[in-house]
Protein backbone atom coordinates (compact mmCIF):
# COMPACT_ATOMS: atom_id res chain seq x y z
CA UNK A 1 0.00 0.00 0.00
CA UNK A 2 1.22 3.61 -0.57
CA UNK A 3 2.25 6.01 2.30
CA UNK A 4 -0.81 6.88 4.26
CA UNK A 5 -0.46 10.69 2.80
CA UNK A 6 -0.26 9.60 -0.45
CA UNK A 7 -3.69 9.15 -2.18
CA UNK A 8 -4.73 5.60 -2.12
CA UNK A 9 -6.09 3.09 -4.43
CA UNK A 10 -9.87 2.73 -4.99
CA UNK A 11 -11.89 0.07 -2.63
CA UNK A 12 -13.10 -1.93 -5.56
CA UNK A 13 -9.44 -1.98 -6.98
CA UNK A 14 -8.44 -3.48 -3.24
CA UNK A 15 -11.20 -6.33 -3.42
CA UNK A 16 -9.86 -7.50 -6.82
CA UNK A 17 -6.27 -7.45 -5.42
CA UNK A 18 -7.80 -9.68 -2.33
CA UNK A 19 -9.89 -11.98 -4.49
CA UNK A 20 -6.76 -12.67 -6.35
CA UNK A 21 -4.53 -13.23 -3.37
CA UNK A 22 -7.69 -15.19 -2.02
CA UNK A 23 -7.52 -17.66 -4.93
CA UNK A 24 -4.08 -18.77 -4.19
CA UNK A 25 -2.14 -17.05 -6.80
CA UNK A 26 1.37 -16.78 -6.66
CA UNK A 27 3.53 -14.34 -8.49
CA UNK A 28 6.46 -15.85 -10.52
CA UNK A 29 5.59 -19.65 -9.35
CA UNK A 30 6.41 -22.06 -12.62
CA UNK A 31 4.55 -24.78 -13.20
CA UNK A 32 4.00 -27.49 -16.07
CA UNK A 33 3.38 -31.39 -16.39
CA UNK A 34 4.95 -30.54 -20.04
CA UNK A 35 8.51 -29.34 -19.38
CA UNK A 36 9.02 -27.98 -15.91
CA UNK A 37 12.42 -27.45 -16.01
CA UNK A 38 11.98 -25.62 -19.02
CA UNK A 39 9.28 -22.77 -18.96
CA UNK A 40 10.58 -18.90 -19.61
CA UNK A 41 9.48 -16.41 -17.38
CA UNK A 42 6.67 -16.08 -14.76
CA UNK A 43 2.89 -17.16 -15.48
CA UNK A 44 0.63 -14.90 -16.57
CA UNK A 45 -3.03 -14.82 -17.50
CA UNK A 46 -3.51 -14.51 -20.93
CA UNK A 47 -6.67 -13.43 -23.31
CA UNK A 48 -9.20 -16.74 -24.12
CA UNK A 49 -7.73 -19.07 -25.99
CA UNK A 50 -9.34 -20.75 -28.90
CA UNK A 51 -11.30 -23.89 -28.12
CA UNK A 52 -9.13 -26.25 -29.72
CA UNK A 53 -6.43 -27.67 -27.48
CA UNK A 54 -3.98 -30.31 -28.85
CA UNK A 55 -2.27 -32.16 -26.29
CA UNK A 56 1.71 -31.62 -26.42
CA UNK A 57 4.63 -33.89 -25.70
CA UNK A 58 7.65 -33.39 -24.81
CA UNK A 59 10.59 -35.25 -25.66
CA UNK A 60 11.06 -37.27 -22.92
CA UNK A 61 7.01 -38.16 -23.13
CA UNK A 62 5.38 -35.63 -20.44
CA UNK A 63 2.25 -34.28 -22.19
CA UNK A 64 -0.30 -31.18 -21.70
CA UNK A 65 -3.67 -30.52 -23.16
CA UNK A 66 -3.07 -26.27 -23.99
CA UNK A 67 -4.45 -24.23 -26.79
CA UNK A 68 -1.66 -23.05 -29.20
CA UNK A 69 -1.68 -19.19 -29.19
CA UNK A 70 1.74 -18.54 -30.95
CA UNK A 71 5.10 -19.03 -32.18
CA UNK A 72 8.31 -16.73 -30.59
CA UNK A 73 11.27 -17.26 -32.66
CA UNK A 74 12.35 -20.97 -31.80
CA UNK A 75 9.41 -21.06 -28.82
CA UNK A 76 5.75 -22.05 -28.35
CA UNK A 77 3.54 -19.84 -26.53
CA UNK A 78 0.77 -22.17 -25.20
CA UNK A 79 -2.33 -22.07 -22.72
CA UNK A 80 -3.98 -24.48 -20.66
CA UNK A 81 -7.80 -24.56 -20.11
CA UNK A 82 -7.31 -22.44 -16.86
CA UNK A 83 -5.75 -19.68 -18.74
CA UNK A 84 -2.11 -20.16 -17.57
CA UNK A 85 0.20 -19.59 -20.19
CA UNK A 86 3.38 -21.22 -20.86
CA UNK A 87 6.73 -20.88 -23.29
CA UNK A 88 8.25 -23.86 -23.65
CA UNK A 89 10.77 -24.33 -26.18
CA UNK A 90 10.78 -26.08 -29.35
CA UNK A 91 13.59 -28.45 -29.10
CA UNK A 92 12.18 -29.89 -25.87
CA UNK A 93 9.04 -31.16 -27.46
CA UNK A 94 8.37 -34.40 -29.46
CA UNK A 95 8.71 -34.53 -32.81
CA UNK A 96 4.81 -34.14 -33.38
CA UNK A 97 4.41 -31.31 -31.06
CA UNK A 98 7.24 -29.46 -33.40
CA UNK A 99 5.39 -29.88 -35.73
CA UNK A 100 1.56 -29.45 -34.69
CA UNK A 101 3.25 -25.87 -33.50
CA UNK A 102 4.87 -24.94 -36.66
CA UNK A 103 1.48 -25.78 -38.51
CA UNK A 104 0.16 -23.01 -36.08
CA UNK A 105 -1.91 -25.71 -33.46
CA UNK A 106 -3.36 -28.00 -36.12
Amino acid sequence: MPPAKEAQPPAASIAIIKAWIGRGRVAGRQESSCCPDHTSGPQRRLPPPPLRRPRWTSADGKSIQASFLRLEGENVVIQREDGVGFILPLSRLSPESQTLAKNGGK
